[in-house]
């Protein structure tokens, strides 16, 4: 079994197995934080227009997609 831990307070960090997850985007960050606090699914949209509410929808799904 995988072994994650977050830490949010300071400077963002993401170990998984013990070993430092390289994690450079601040939205691929914000994105990790939101869906670990709200444990449920979360709808695309929602997380859309969270994240990127200032692209086209087809940019911002793209975006979602990579990150």
């Amino acid at each position: 079994m995988t072994n994650l831990r977050l830490y949010f307070l300071g400077l963002p960090r993401v170990e998984r197995d013990g070993q430092i997850v390289d994690l450079t985007s601040a939205k691929a960050i914000a994105l990790l934080a939101y869906l670990a606090l709200n444990r449920a699914a979360q709808p695309r949209d929602r997380l859309l227009a969270l994240l990127w509410s200032e692209s086209a929808e087809e940019a911002a799904r793209k975006n979602l997609r990579n990150t």
